[in-house]
């Protein structure tokens, strides 16, 4: 994101009227009990969730939350008689056998997981009550036994997708547990009653249907019982995206969907029921018919799924006012845990291991094996650790392009696919049928391309902003920070610090161990041995009449959070020893620190020609047991593109050695944006960027030090 100077225009950015921050905008589904059995107090399980620093957990979370018992911690006894919820606890059941009744309870989880991030809300997660396999006198025992325990209670949910089909246990048939939402309301009174009655200042959210307005027509009918409407948003799917053709345009409409998803929900519900919405479960769509699922190649470990949630983030806070606005919003999904599996078909493998922002190890080795954490989790963490994190009196901001500035920049789509239809089973086997859609009509045309948010704090000096580029070209920025800092200096300090990270969209990650686990502080930003490669650039001598001057240059479908603190109390640092990965090589400016940077660089280099003979052998002996139809060569195929990732980064590992070998430093009009100065780090291109607009070299002179 280098420096823009020339006579172009850039588009400026302000921020809007403070409003406090929402921590319930920045939270996460969780498995943590009916699936994963890691006890809530596990040292492993506290690590991942202080680093990731949701501001809320929902739980227990997904359709497992309507057949399990709260007070029992384990699945329900009456579920196991049949259905959906016979499933569940056969399959996942025996997990949890090991540990005595009410080791997975309630007052077990805030204690634990639940309070363990640093931006947790302290009025508690959202507590998902089961209001389907329990008679009516257990299910109000659950809301007494929430009140008996203690833990904060805030936010309640009743039941997860009631419209769902299940089993009918005479018949035999697929059936709704409730056939329209009246009746699913009718049946729940007593439940919103007795929450009332034990929690005056609980909000309570009942099931609603993303599409289904009659359903939600019922839910009307008992609008003075309930304060919110929940909803699940699984899409686009990649039939959806084919309409677009193939490269950036695909990243393009993934960035822009939260916005799209936003306005259409709220409008297909107002016109039934006007009530805040909690989309309690947000991911990318699966294949659901379809022939690919989005993005499998980057899904796993990239950054398009922490691109996606930054979306929706986005968009929520720039929506916060309005009618029917979104007032909670949780990914999905929090975590995964290795090798779990309840049996031998493919179908019984725990959920989550291409949605989760975390893996976390198996409970006979949570000692031992250390949590990994992937692309999406980085961003999540970035963007939780500027918008929650240590300080009270923490505040959010629109942001809107100042008066008569130059912010002509929308979203367009061209569709080039074909429209399709088709059908398939869905998980009842019952026969659905879909067909592709792109209903981006809202944006197309009329959507900026750029989307943000500032978060700062009426205690601290700091502030970030955080702006999501989501169209398919650079865009020169200009941020407006000097009204919202002035005065905000402390006694003694002169200058500003500027630190800007940006994530790109096709950036490939990894799977890599917690920041914690590797030795490195998980509260500094940027990780320097994170799974994404973003572009850091720093600016420690900003004077405060400087702030608006300095000009960005947004890279295409980017996120870029830009962090301004007192100089000398930066928030975000930036490490001597950064360690060089993926896109971005880092290295010191000075002859004097080269030696020690190739120490760094040849020790990295090792441990990779470690691991890529180990998975050399890995893969032979994969061939060998192919031969004998052991395996499939599923797990041929991904162990090669192990070591075809391994490959790359070792030749990466040898371009930034020849770089510290050199000892004079790149001139200052170089094309790559360098500068020479001893306590400045700066990147190196590995590859030319061709996304953003090119720019005329910097002057040392006009811009000193800085690479923005």
């Amino acid at each position: 994101m280098p420096y823009a100077a020339g006579p172009t225009p850039a588009c400026v950015l302000e921020p809007t009227a403070p409003v406090p921050v929402d921590p319930y905008l920045f939270g996460v589904n969780t498995l943590l009990g009916p699936i994963e059995n890691l006890p809530f107090e596990d040292p492993a399980l506290l690590r991942a969730a202080s680093t990731l620093g949701a501001g809320a957990l929902r739980w227990p979370g997904g359709s497992v939350a309507n057949y399990w018992s709260i007070a029992d911690g384990r699945y329900d006894d009456h579920a196991k008689s049949g259905g959906l919820g016979k499933v569940y606890a056969d399959i996942w059941g025996p997990r949890t056998a090991w540990a005595p009744r009410g080791t997975f309870g309630p007052r077990q989880f805030w204690d634990g997981v639940g309070s363990a991030s640093a931006g947790a809300a302290r009025t508690g997660p959202v507590w998902v009550l089961n209001v389907f396999s329990l008679s009516p006198a257990e299910q109000l025992q659950q809301v007494e036994f929430l009140r008996q325990t203690g833990v904060p209670v805030s936010r309640v949910e009743l039941g997860n997708e009631a419209w769902q089909y299940d089993k009918n246990l005479d018949s035999g048939k697929r059936v709704r547990r409730w056939p329209n939402g009246s009746a699913y309301m009718a049946s729940i009174l007593p439940v919103c009653r007795r929450v009332r009655e034990l929690f005056p200042g609980a909000l309570i959210s009942v099931s609603g249907h993303h599409a289904d307005q009659r359903w939600n027509a019922g839910l009307a009918e008992y609008a003075d019982h309930f304060d919110a409407v929940s909803l699940h948003v699984y899409s686009p799917i990649q039939c959806d995206l084919d309409l677009l053709g193939p490269g950036l345009n695909q990243y393009s409409a993934v960035a822009a969907w939260g916005e799209h998803a936003n306005i259409q929900t709220r409008k297909q519900l107002q016109s039934v029921l006007d009530k805040p919405i909690w989309l309690s479960e947000i991911e990318l769509g699966d294949r659901h018919g379809c022939a690919r699922t989005p993005f499998a190649h980057l899904r796993k470990d990239g950054a398009i799924p922490g691109i996606f949630w930054a979306g929706h983030v986005l968009a929520a806070i720039d929506s916060y006012g309005a009618s029917t606005p979104l007032r909670a919003l949780n990914y999905h999904l929090f975590s995964h845990q290795r090798a779990c599996r309840a049996g031998a078909r493919r179908d019984t493998a725990c959920w989550g291991v291409n949605e989760s922002l975390v893996h976390l190890p198996p409970r006979e080795r949570s000692t031992r094996s250390p949590v990994h954490v992937n692309g999406a989790g980085q961003i999540f963490a970035h963007v939780n650790a500027v918008a929650l994190r240590g300080h009270p009196g923490q505040q959010m901001r629109r942001v809107r392009p100042a008066r008569g500035s130059s912010c002509d920049h929308h979203l367009s789509f061209d569709y080039v696919g074909e429209k399709r239809r088709w059908t398939h089973r869905d998980g009842f086997g019952r026969k659905v049928y879909m067909e592709n859609r792109f209903p981006l009509t809202h944006e197309a045309g009329t959507s900026r391309c750029l989307l943000a948010a500032v978060f700062d704090s009426v205690t601290t000096p700091n502030a970030s902003f955080v702006v999501l580029n989501r169209c398919t070209r650079g865009i020169r920025v200009s941020l407006r920070a000097a009204e919202m800092l002035r005065g905000r200096l402390p006694p003694g300090a002169q200058n500003w610090s500027l630190v800007a990270t940006t994530y790109l969209a096709d950036d490939p990650g990894a799977l890599v161990g917690l920041p914690g686990d590797l030795h490195e502080d998980p509260f500094v930003f940027p990780w320097r041995t994170g799974p994404l490669s973003p572009t850091v650039n720093v600016n420690t001598e900003l004077r405060h009449d400087e702030l608006d001057q300095y000009t960005f240059i947004l890279r295409a479908v980017s996120l870029t959070i830009a962090s301004y603190s007192p100089a000398g109390d930066a928030p975000c640092e930036v490490p001597a020893d950064l360690l060089p990965g993926g896109r971005w090589v880092w290295r010191r400016t000075t002859a004097a620190n080269n030696e020690a940077w190739r120490n760094v660089i040849d020790a990295r280099k090792r441990k990779l020609q470690h691991d890529q003979e180990r998975i050399s052998v890995k893969v032979a002996t994969l061939e060998n047991t192919l031969r004998d139809r052991l395996f499939s060569n599923v797990r041929l195929r991904a162990e090669k593109e192990k070591l075809k990732k391994v490959g790359k980064e070792i030749e990466i590992m040898d371009g930034a050695a020849r770089e510290a070998t050199e000892e004079r430093c790149r001139g200052e009009a170089a094309q790559d944006f360098l500068f020479c100065n001893v306590q400045k780090m700066t990147p190196v291109a590995a590859s030319p960027d061709t996304s953003a607009p090119a720019s005329p070299p910097l002057a040392a002179a006009s811009a000193p030090f800085s690479a923005f």
